[in-house]
């Protein structure tokens, strides 16, 4: 008999509910804040597909490296209970959520709660089979956040404007989508494009980068930015020279330009 093939979809939590081949999962809230004073807190999970699902909890603690990447590790800061359960067809569970740690700190520590479809077997055949997985953010609070959100670079190099957003609060930030324009010299617009953004946790910084043409380069006078997000609105801008949209120059040295915001 011919073995089942699966096929995995992770999808990592950022807006819900969540539609996938007939199977929906609804997660509420988005993200979880514990600290002084709330020590504790209930995600609920609402099946609104047309089977019954088995879903396995697991938490992680959650930084990011030099150039922002995420990087988890085994934690067991994070309580939480029921670890695997199943939800039938139109039903409604809950997960308790709990900090077992000291909640008096002075910058934000960050986790993710894990939340995870096993998939079922068939008894026969081949199918196409979606596991969802969610990562839900977990924060421990400081008793006084601070927000500061800069533009630590912007510059061009190998036809590629890249732009490094840093936090140098001491809580998370949530960068939503960048906004990279191009305006010639009469002020009309040359190109625009837009890129989604992502958490930066305190201390760290991230670089995003979009690529441009060169004849969008040569055409454009200066390269507005523009990112926004969950408390965050920063603008800067790149002014452009046509020697750094030379072939030879694009392979090269980065160009930097204005910050502004």
């Amino acid at each position: 008999m011919r073995q089942p093939h699966f096929f995995i979809l992770l999808i990592f939590l950022l807006s819900l509910p969540v539609n996938v081949d007939g199977s929906s999962l609804k997660i509420s809230p988005l993200k979880v804040s514990l600290g002084e004073g709330r020590r504790s807190a209930v995600l609920s999970l609402t099946n609104t597909g047309e089977e019954a699902i088995t879903l396995q909890v697991s938490a992680k603690r959650w930084l990011q490296d030099e150039t922002g990447k995420d990087i988890y590790s085994d934690t067991e800061d994070i309580i939480f209970f029921p670890r695997i359960f199943q939800i039938e067809k139109g039903k409604t569970r809950i997960i308790r959520v709990g900090y077992q740690g000291a909640v008096d700190v002075q910058v934000e520590k960050a986790y993710r709660l894990f939340i995870e479809e096993l998939p079922v077997t068939a008894p026969r055949g081949e199918i196409l089979r979606f596991v969802l997985r969610f990562a839900v953010p977990v924060f421990i609070t400081p008793s006084r956040e601070v927000r500061r959100p800069i533009i630590e670079k912007v510059g061009l190099a190998h036809g590629s404007v890249r732009v490094k957003i840093g936090n140098a609060g001491n809580t998370h930030l949530l960068m939503r989508k960048l906004v990279i324009t191009g305006v010639g010299a009469s002020g009309r617009e040359v190109f625009s494009r837009e890129t989604a953004g992502w958490y930066i946790l305190e201390g760290s910084s991230r670089a995003f980068i979009v690529n441009i043409t060169e004849q969008e380069c040569l055409e454009a006078d200066v390269i507005k930015i523009k990112a926004t997000g969950e408390h965050l609105n920063l603008e800067a801008k790149l002014d452009l020279k046509p020697e750094y949209c030379k072939a030879s120059e694009r392979k090269g040295r980065a160009h930097t330009g204005r910050k502004a915001g």
